[in-house]
């Protein structure tokens, strides 16, 4: 194993436990620590973020929900634990009930935003108003994919980072 995957195997398992120190009294901190990397963590440390304000995972819709952007979205969403906000300018979306064994098995608390106007500026609004999103995931076609890829987005006119699935 290289020095590199080795390294990167240690970050992904300090993100993992992460949100012990969120949960724990200081005394199971200690002990869950005292376990090493590859302890599983204490019950207090499994549980679902409080309900207020839970962070989330916002994909965003056009006309299409391509399978390996929800894949994304289901996998992190529940290895976060992060709920999952979906926005899209569309008045009904039938392509998320594809998707709904996948989100329950991951135990994803799923809202649905139906943004309208332009959608540059009105997803814009929509991301600063809502600080629970913790980051937006598209592909990379359409906006703000195109844009993001082609350089002709302006840094910070989205509010939080902006993840893109490229299917190759």
């Amino acid at each position: 194993m290289t020095k590199l995957t080795t390294e990167i195997k240690r970050m992904l398992n300090a993100l993992t436990s992460a949100d012990a120190g969120e949960y724990l009294t200081p005394s199971q901190k200690v002990r869950y620590l005292n376990q090493g990397a590859g302890a599983a963590a204490p019950a207090a440390a499994k549980q679902v973020r409080p309900a207020s304000p839970c962070q989330q995972v916002a994909p965003y819709m056009g006309s299409e929900l391509p399978a390996d952007v929800m894949n994304y979205v289901v996998q992190n969403s529940a290895r976060l634990k992060h709920g999952l906000t979906a926005l899209t300018f569309q008045s009904e979306s039938a392509l998320l009930s594809l998707h709904a064994d996948a989100l329950a098995d991951g135990g994803i608390d799923l809202q649905k935003e139906a943004l309208s106007g332009d959608p540059v500026p009105e997803l814009a609004r929509y991301l600063r108003r809502h600080s629970e999103v913790a980051f937006l995931v598209r592909n990379e076609t359409g906006y703000p994919g195109r844009g993001l890829l082609n350089g002709s987005q302006r840094r910070g006119v989205l509010p939080v980072p902006v993840v893109l699935v490229i299917n190759r």
